[in-house]
């Protein structure tokens, strides 16, 4: 037995109330129910009869005759809308529709009276408030009929749903007093529902806000960052030589230290002031520009003159040297500020990306939460909250909050398969989600299934036999539907090179795992090896970002060898002339983007295999082998390039060699 609608019969004996309503000698709500009922898809001669059995008892029959040509006139109208367009009318339209009739019906009736400018206003106030009543009529029918949890009420149906019960209580026949109380419960009851439309709205704008609050405010921490890294990098101005000022100031102290206790200071320093300062500037400068200075570099005339030559050049040497440290400690700060500057700066871009990717997550349209509801419900897991978003080329995620039901476990790969046949995608369960579904509620995540796989090779050799490989390399694969080649290669080989490669990748893999992109985190790492070694510290990064949803790959280099994609027996070189990360405090890294195919490989490599070209251009004969080698598995291509590199260096590693291969193919 078919069970039955309690929202659509509500619905109906509201309108067997509500026809009783009378405002200005007229029943607008008779023509505004069933345009509301034709908008949100109630079947009209059902309606049209609660709407004439309600006032049949109240109603002469002029009235109903007028309400029933209103009616019947609305349905000829609203059928050939409904064939012509092949669906119903919105919301709008057919309020227009009903005021309309309901104010040429109104006319009608005193067509052969006259009408005089009273029932003219009487005409035009029942064909606005039938219009009026329509659109609210559509919004409260929808609030009492729509039905399930995916269906979420909004403020037009809560005020509408209101507004429809406080009439419907002001048409209840009944004794004064009751009517009296009856009434004032319903306007209670109105404000206390627009009160909780209120709050929904300020909910609701409160959830749409929030995502332009947040971005704002990190905006504004980017530009704060922005800021102080403008302010460290102007205290990052290195010195190159002495300003006359020091030299004065450094020849002032160091006359204070030695000549105060000479018997002959105010003959050297007041009387002869002038020849003496130029003598010992003349010697600060010959200082600075061979180091030190010796007695062939005094003043003839000075020299006659000052009885403590020996201690005077030695102080001079002593001065300079202490000079010369401060100097170097004042440009090693400065290159530090250029490098907290630097990171402060990539901070501010982040924190900027990050903000701008705030709007490429979005609610995913054409998925409807009251579906997955009870799609779910059907495999007996009882879904508490949905949500489901899309993020710009990275496909949906879908979040549930949710039980089994009847006792029941399921495990999360069920799940994913039910989930998958609802919304016709194919989904997988978030790599941290529990394996089963309990009998408690619990967070789960669901992402789309990426359009590419990838398969993985990597084959390596260090130059000393009984070394560590100064290479070092990851194959990164984050829940964003990304497959990250890393390859670094320390300055040198063996284990000093190898620890400076493992820390850059290791970073690498946090700042990556954490969401960072690719150019940011290059630069980042860039700063600390400047900050931590100098010029002793650098380290070649080579990234591979792959795309599995869009099949696109982006390229960021740091001074690593050019990458190339195999096509079939075609060759693609993607080459870049960036410094190696760690010379430089500031240097900016861009991303080359590549579009892939259904079997091409990606291959980097380190120096150590290109060098193997023995005076060759290293991309050309690197392409010319790469195009040779047969296609296979990538471990078998990885295998191949290294043994054939090592062959044209007559089987002696030029350096620490590394080959990464990674091939991509459409999920079937």
């Amino acid at each position: 037995m078919k069970s039955v609608n309690k929202g659509k019969l509500f619905i109906h004996m509201m309108a067997f109330v509500l026809a009783r309503a009378v405002f200005f000698e007229a029943r607008p709500l008779i023509p505004g129910m069933f345009a509301g009922a034709f908008a949100a898809g109630i079947r009209l001669p059902g309606m049209a009869a609660a709407l004439l059995l309600g006032m049949a008892g109240i109603a002469d029959v002029d009235e109903m005759v007028k309400y029933l040509m209103g009616l019947t006139a609305l349905g000829i109208l609203f059928a050939l809308y409904r064939r012509a367009s092949g669906r119903r009318s919105g919301i709008f339209g057919s309020a227009l529709l009903c005021g309309l009739v309901s104010a040429g019906i109104a006319a009608g009736g005193y067509l052969f009276e006259g009408i005089s400018d009273g029932k003219l206003a009487q005409v035009l106030a029942e064909g606005v408030l039938s219009g009026g009543f329509a659109v609210i009529c559509s919004y409260g029918i929808r609030f009492f009929t729509e039905e399930g949890r995916g269906h979420k009420k909004n403020g037009e149906q809560i005020v509408s749903a209101a507004v429809l019960g406080t009439i419907a209580v002001y048409a209840l026949p009944g004794p004064g007093a009751v009517l009296f109380y009856a009434e004032l419960a319903a306007f209670l009851c109105l404000m206390l529902m627009g009160y909780w439309q209120a709050a929904g709205e300020t909910s609701s704008y409160g959830r749409e806000s929030y995502q332009d609050i947040t971005r704002q405010r990190l905006t504004d921490m980017a530009d704060s960052f922005e800021r102080l890294s403008g302010a460290f990098l102007k205290l990052a101005v290195p010195k190159k030589t002495y300003p006359a000022g020091e030299i004065n100031r450094m020849i002032g102290d160091m006359s204070e230290r030695l000549c105060g206790r000479c018997e002959k200071c105010s003959r050297c320093w007041e009387k002869n002031y002038d020849v003496t300062c130029a003598a010992a500037e003349q010697l600060f400068l010959a200082a600075m520009e061979k180091g030190s200075v010796e007695k062939s570099d005094v003043p003839v005339a000075f020299s006659k003159s000052c009885i403590c030559m020996e201690d005077f050049l030695a102080e001079t040497n002593r001065c300079l040297a202490v000079e010369k440290m401060k100097l170097a400690w004042y440009n090693q700060m400065a290159e530090s500020r250029e490098a907290v500057a630097g990171q402060l700066k990539e901070v501010a871009r982040i924190v900027s990306e990050f903000s701008g990717e705030l709007y490429e997550t979005m609610e995913a349209s054409g998925v409807r939460e009251d579906t997955i509801i009870s799609g779910m419900k059907a495999a007996d897991v009882q879904v508490k909250k949905v949500s489901v978003f899309e993020t710009r080329g990275r496909g949906i995620e879908v979040h549930l909050y949710a039980r089994c039901r009847k006792g029941k476990c399921i495990t999360v790969r069920e799940a994913a398969a039910r989930l998958s046949k609802i919304l016709n995608r194919r989904f997988v369960p978030d790599k941290a989600a529990r394996n089963v579904i309990g009998k408690e509620y619990s967070g789960l995540c669901f992402r789309e299934e990426a359009n590419y796989r990838v398969l993985t090779g990597v084959a390596r050799l260090s130059k000393q036999g009984g070394e560590p490989c100064g290479d070092n390399f990851s194959f990164l694969y984050p829940d964003n539907g990304e497959m990250i080649m890393m390859l670094a290669d320390g300055m040198g080989s063996g284990a000093e090179a190898e620890e400076q490669s493992r820390a850059v990748i290791e970073l690498l893999e946090d700042l990556m795992e954490a969401g960072f992109r690719e150019e940011p985190s290059i630069r980042l790492i860039n700063s600390l090896l400047v900050l931590r070694a100098g010029n002793q510290g650098y380290s070649t990064v080579d990234l591979g970002v792959i795309n599995l949803y869009a099949g696109t790959c982006e390229f960021v280099k740091a001074g690593a060898v050019a990458a190339f994609i195999k096509r079939g027996d075609q060759v693609e070189v993607v080459e870049d002339g960036n410094l190696p990360a760690g010379i430089v405090a500031r240097f900016d890294y861009e991303a080359t983007c590549r579009k892939l195919y259904e079997g091409d490989y990606i291959i980097m490599v380190t120096d150590g295999v290109a060098d193997c070209g023995r005076g060759r251009e290293k991309e050309g004969w690197l392409a010319e082998l790469i195009a040779e080698v047969k296609n296979g598995s990538p471990q078998e291509i990885a295998n191949t390039i290294l043994k054939e590199a090592l062959l044209k260096h007559e089987n002696i590693p030029a350096d620490d060699m590394t080959v990464l291969v990674s091939a991509i193919w459409k999920r079937q």
